[in-house]
């Protein structure tokens, strides 16, 4: 059988990574590195503070809805390196 997909640890599975398109802008977060691409603009980076601003990008900017914080918080500070939030 042939494998098409990279394996997860080979595509970066462990470090959050979202993207999504608006009317007139990109969003992209990686590793708690906000990054909004307006069109016909310059790239505005934001290097976010913790979990707690990673928690609220995700549901504010990216609209997904979180898992309770229990679950959720130790899988982010182990992705953003013990980052506290």
């Amino acid at each position: 059988m042939r494998r098409t997909t990279p394996a997860p640890a080979r595509c970066g599975s462990r470090s959050p990574r979202r993207a999504r398109s608006e009317k007139g802008r990109r969003l992209t977060l990686r590793n708690g590195t906000l990054k909004i691409h307006p069109v016909g603009g310059e790239t505005e980076t934001r290097t976010l503070g913790g979990v707690a601003e990673v928690k609220e990008a995700l549901a504010g900017l990216f609209g997904i809805s979180l898992p309770p914080a229990e679950r959720l918080d130790p899988a982010l500070e182990r992705v953003l390196g013990g980052a506290a939030g």
